[in-house]
C-alpha cells in the first residue's frame, strides 16, 4: 500500500511519551534550561544599558557623577572650566552645564568626546562666544556653556 500524506503526517508526529523518552534519554541537554544563553543575554542587555545610561544609586549621585565627568572632559580637551552646575530634568534623567574657556579645536575634541564615550551624554544646547575675536582680529579663545543630559538607572 503506498502512504499518503495523511500517513505521512501521522507518523512524523511523536506521541507525547515519545519525546518525554527522548529527553529523558539522550537529549537531555535540549531540554534543559539554556540559563548560558540566557545569562549572555543579560549581560548583553546590562553592558548596552551601562553605554546609554549612568547607573547610580539614587539622582543626587547620577547628577554628581554627571558633573565630574563634565569637568574631567573639558579639562581633558585642553579648556579651562569656569563653572559646573546643575540643571533641572526630565524624571529619570540628570542634566547639567559647563563653562569655561577653549580653542575651537579643543571643543570639537570635546563634542567628539563627549559623544563617543559611553555612557553617551545628549547635548542640549551649546552656547559660543567669540567676543575676543572681534577685538583681536583672528580666532582666539572661545567662552563654553554646554548643557547635556543622561537617562540614570537606579543601581545599587
Amino acid at each position: 500500500r503506498r502512504k499518503t500524506s495523511t500517513d505521512r503526517a501521522r507518523s512524523t508526529v511523536a506521541s507525547p511519551s515519545a519525546t518525554s523518552r527522548r529527553c529523558s534519554t539522550a537529549g537531555r541537554r535540549r531540554c534543559r534550561p539554556r540559563r548560558p544563553a540566557l545569562r549572555r543575554r543579560a549581560e548583553k542587555q546590562q553592558s548596552v544599558r551601562d553605554q546609554l545610561v549612568i547607573a547610580a544609586p539614587n539622582a543626587t549621585l547620577a547628577r554628581d557623577r554627571l558633573r565630574e565627568r563634565l569637568r574631567r572632559e573639558f579639562t581633558v580637551a585642553g579648556g579651562q572650566v569656569t563653572a559646573v552646575q546643575d540643571l533641572p530634568g526630565q524624571p529619570g534623567a540628570v542634566s547639567a552645564w559647563v563653562q569655561g574657556r577653549m580653542t575651537l579645536a579643543q571643543l570639537q575634541q570635546l563634542l567628539i568626546s563627549i559623544s563617543d564615550t559611553p555612557p553617551y551624554l545628549i547635548t542640549e544646547s551649546l552656547r559660543i562666544s567669540a567676543d575676543r575675536s572681534l577685538e583681536t582680529g583672528h580666532l582666539d579663545t572661545l567662552d563654553i556653556r554646554l548643557e547635556v543630559s543622561i537617562p540614570y538607572f537606579p543601581a545599587a
